[in-house]
């Protein structure tokens, strides 16, 4: 009787219902498959400790469709699971879009980035030996500077605010009257005060503050949910963060450290970024493996992102995000335009779960 049903209306309305018929069959498939995947490594593989990790939210890309799962609360005293709506903290995936914005900027002739760093940077800042380190460099992470300036938690002065006292003169004139290694210029060292710096290039070669340009040129666009001021979250959707003695952190300050690890965003927008880069070509050139790392055998660094090349296995593209109270993880794998954005409200990691969501798909 079913088999006759369909007959019929395919008779009616032609081949496009049972095609249409099928590939909604094919995706409600597609998602029971990765939902049953995902809760296997949540509750059985990974064990999730979800007393550690009050909230954890997924978004998949798989082909053409996109897939949301939802975990646990936005606060232990909650009910309420978090939902693409709600804002957390993303730590270094800000480098994503930061680096996009350099891109943007060169793209217009404001900056270069073939050409030293001192070009960017007030006479006063100017530093001799970093005549050699390009933007291409503080991107990439190979500038050869230090992951954050030696002493910084000399300045801080509140619990679970590392960057909120260190400002942007005291982080330029560490940059200056740095000795930086020649040797390690063009080897990859992972540093938020790379980062720090470009904030401070993109300030003085624009004159308007970081998050207005960043804004104005990224994210008002196709990412109305991302910024910089926590001012800006409103109630319904702020998502508490706890920190590894699983006490409520504050959201992070940041003086001079926003372009490395100050965005805060929901999944809807991560989603944009993440399809953005699967199916679009603004991104292309953040795409490429510039530079191997030290990490392990077949990662490399592009501007942003980092590339896990395996023999025999599409590449996997990868950032990853951790602050005082939230973590959160992207990847990819554009051959396949398969994707997964994994957000959660604790400083504990989730056991490497975004990765094991991706490596099921692929």
């Amino acid at each position: 009787m079913q088999n006759f049903y369909l007959l019929f209306l395919s008779q009616i309305f032609g081949g496009l219902f049972l095609q249409m018929f099928f590939v909604n069959l094919a995706r409600a498939q597609d998602r029971a498959q990765i939902q049953e995947g995902t809760e296997r490594l949540i509750y059985d593989d990974l064990s999730i400790d979800f007393a550690r990790s009050p909230g954890v939210i997924l978004g998949v890309i798989e082909r053409d469709s996109t897939f949301i799962f939802s975990y646990g609360t936005v606060d232990k005293s909650s009910t309420r699971p978090p939902n693409t709506k709600d804002i957390f903290e993303i730590g270094s995936i800000t480098n994503i879009f930061t680096a996009r914005l350099i891109n943007i900027l060169a793209e217009k002739g404001i900056l270069k980035k073939d050409i030293s760093i001192n070009n960017f940077l007030p006479d006063s800042l100017h530093n001799a030996t970093a005549e050699t380190i390009t933007l291409e460099n503080l991107l990439t992470h190979t500038a050869g500077l230090p992951r954050v300036p030696l002493g910084i938690g000399i300045t801080q002065t509140e619990d679970n605010q590392p960057y909120a006292f260190f400002d942007k003169k005291t982080a330029g004139e560490y940059f200056r009257d740095l000795k930086i290694e020649q040797e390690k210029t063009g080897k990859y060292n992972f540093s938020h005060f790379g980062y720090a710096l470009l904030e401070i290039i993109v300030e003085n070669t624009t004159g308007k503050t970081f998050a207005e340009v960043m804004h104005t040129e990224l994210l008002q666009e196709k990412y109305p949910h991302t910024f910089f001021d926590t001012k800006k979250i409103k109630q319904e959707n702020f998502v508490q963060g706890y920190d590894k003695s699983q006490a409520p952190t504050p959201l992070q300050r940041y003086a001079a450290f926003s372009s490395a690890v100050g965005l805060k965003s929901n999944l809807t927008d991560l989603l944009t970024l993440l399809r953005e880069n699967i199916d679009g070509a603004d991104f292309d050139i953040l795409q490429e493996a510039k530079y191997k790392t030290e990490m392990r055998k077949g990662v490399y660094a592009g501007e942003g992102w980092h590339l896990i090349k395996k023999k025999r296995k599409p590449t996997i593209y990868v950032h990853t995000g951790a602050t005082s109270g939230y973590r959160a993880y992207m990847a990819f794998v554009k051959e396949t335009r398969t994707g997964v954005v994994v957000l959660s409200n604790s400083e504990f990691a989730l056991r490497g779960l975004g990765f094991y969501v991706l490596e099921g798909m692929n």
